[in-house]
């Protein structure tokens, strides 16, 4: 039987570490870090995240803050907004869903 040494911490992945690289300081050359700026996404790849129409999506959009950047045609929303509006609006067994 063969021994195989190990260093667990080479494998681990700490939080807040991810993508950093010890060798460029600058950050330049890291990758996006979740906790720097937040996940955007379009209409048509909310669309295909969710497995909903267009109409489904501008009934979103009417329920987040929309982002548009100047120069560009498209419009963005934040991705933990929309999450936190579809647990908002999930209703569980019993829970009315329209309010009467």
């Amino acid at each position: 039987m063969v021994e195989v040494e190990s260093d667990e911490d080479d494998d681990v992945t700490r939080s807040g570490d991810q993508g950093r690289n010890e060798d460029d300081p600058s950050g330049r050359g890291r990758a996006y870090e979740a906790d720097l700026l937040p996940a955007l996404i379009d209409r048509r790849r909310l669309a295909e995240e969710l497995g909903v129409g267009h109409g489904t999506v501008d009934a979103i959009l009417r329920h987040v803050p929309v982002i548009a950047i100047p120069g560009h045609r498209k419009v963005f929303v934040r991705r933990d907004e929309v999450e936190r509006m579809l647990r908002e609006h999930t209703y569980r067994d019993g829970e009315q869903v329209r309010p009467a």
